[in-house]
C-alpha cells in the first residue's frame, strides 16, 4: 500500500499548471481500455487536451513529456518505440484539498489528506461507490 501512495507523492510538488497535465494524461491513459497503449492512443485525446490546455500549443510534445514522467515515476512502462503498459496499482487513493501551508521562502505546499484508501475493485467508479459507502457509516 504504501509503495502505490508514494509514487503518487510527486505530483504534490508541481505547481497547479504541471498537476493538471499529469493529471489529465493519467485520466487519458485510465479511459483507455486495454493494459497495453500506444502514443497514437494517447494522441486520440489531443483535442480533449487543447480544450482543457488553450495556452498550449505543442500538445503532442506535452504528452510525450508527461509520459516520460509517469514512465520514470513508475506509473506506466515504457515497452517499445511509442508503446507502454499501465502498471498494476491496485489501490485507489482518495485526496481531499486541505488548503495551502505558506511557506516564508514561497513555495507554498497544497495540504491534501487521504480520505480513502479502496481496494479489489474493478475501476475507479467502483472504487468511489465503496470510498463513499465507507464514508457515510
Amino acid at each position: 500500500m504504501k509503495e502505490s501512495f508514494q509514487k503518487t507523492l510527486f505530483i504534490r510538488k508541481k505547481s497547479n499548471d504541471e498537476r493538471g497535465w499529469i493529471l489529465d494524461i493519467m485520466n487519458c491513459i485510465d479511459l483507455i481500455p486495454n493494459e497495453k497503449f500506444t502514443l497514437n492512443d494517447i494522441y486520440k485525446f489531443e483535442n480533449t487536451l487543447k480544450m482543457k490546455h488553450p495556452q498550449n500549443n505543442f500538445i503532442k510534445d506535452k504528452i510525450r513529456q508527461q509520459l516520460q514522467l509517469l514512465r520514470d515515476k513508475g506509473i506506466i512502462e515504457f515497452i517499445s518505440r511509442g508503446c507502454y503498459k499501465k502498471t498494476k496499482m491496485k489501490r485507489y487513493i482518495f485526496l481531499t484539498n486541505e488548503g495551502v501551508t505558506y511557506a516564508p521562502n514561497g513555495n507554498d505546499v497544497e495540504n491534501l489528506q487521504v480520505i480513502g484508501i479502496i481496494e479489489n475493485v474493478q475501476n475507479k467508479d467502483e472504487a468511489l461507490k465503496d470510498c463513499l459507502w465507507k464514508m457515510s457509516g
